[in-house]
C-alpha cells in the first residue's frame, strides 16, 4: 500500500512540474521545432517591468524565437494603402483614447514586405521573430517587436 501511495505522490509531483513548466514557458524552448511558432500570450507580456527594464524569465525564452501572437492591428499611418508596419494590441479599443496603453501592451510589427492594409483582418495572428526591444511611434510606445513573416485572420485554436 505504501508503494502505491508513494507512486501516486511521485506521479502527481511530476505532472505538476510538467504543467507548471509548460504554463510558464520553460518547457516550450525545448519542444519547438524549427518551423513551428511558439504561441505567445498577452498574459506573459503584461507583467513586464518597463521602469526597471526587467523581463520575466518566462518571457526571455521567447526572445529571438519564432512566435505566434493574436491581436488587433493598429496602423501607424491611416492614409497609406500599403503598410510596412503596425502596432499589435490585445484589444480593439487600445489606441482610441488618451493616454495610450502601456508599452508592454503593444508590439511593433515590422513586415518583411509591405502589405495591402485592406487585406488584413482584425483580429489577426502575427507569426514572426520576437524581440524584447522598445520603440517609439506617433501613437505611443511599444516594448516588443516582431519581424513578421505572416499575418493571418484569427481563428480560435
Amino acid at each position: 500500500m505504501k508503494n502505491k501511495i508513494a507512486f501516486f505522490i511521485g506521479l502527481t509531483c511530476i505532472l505538476t512540474l510538467a504543467i507548471s513548466a509548460r504554463y510558464f514557458g520553460l518547457w516550450q524552448d525545448q519542444v519547438q521545432t524549427k518551423n513551428t511558432p511558439l504561441e505567445l500570450s498577452w498574459e506573459l507580456l503584461a507583467p513586464f517591468d518597463k521602469t526597471n527594464k526587467k523581463t520575466l524569465k518566462s518571457l526571455k525564452v521567447f526572445n529571438k524565437k519564432l512566435v505566434k501572437v493574436p491581436g488587433f492591428i493598429v496602423p501607424l499611418n491611416n492614409n497609406e494603402k500599403v503598410i510596412a508596419g503596425f502596432l499589435l494590441t490585445p484589444n480593439s479599443q487600445a489606441f482610441i483614447h488618451s493616454p495610450p496603453p502601456s508599452a508592454n501592451l503593444s508590439i511593433y510589427v515590422q513586415l518583411k514586405k509591405g502589405v495591402d492594409f485592406t487585406t488584413l483582418s482584425n483580429p489577426s495572428w502575427v507569426i514572426g521573430q520576437f524581440f524584447i526591444q522598445s520603440s517609439r511611434h506617433r501613437l505611443g510606445e511599444s516594448q516588443f517587436k516582431i519581424i513578421a513573416e505572416q499575418v493571418l485572420p484569427y481563428k480560435q485554436p
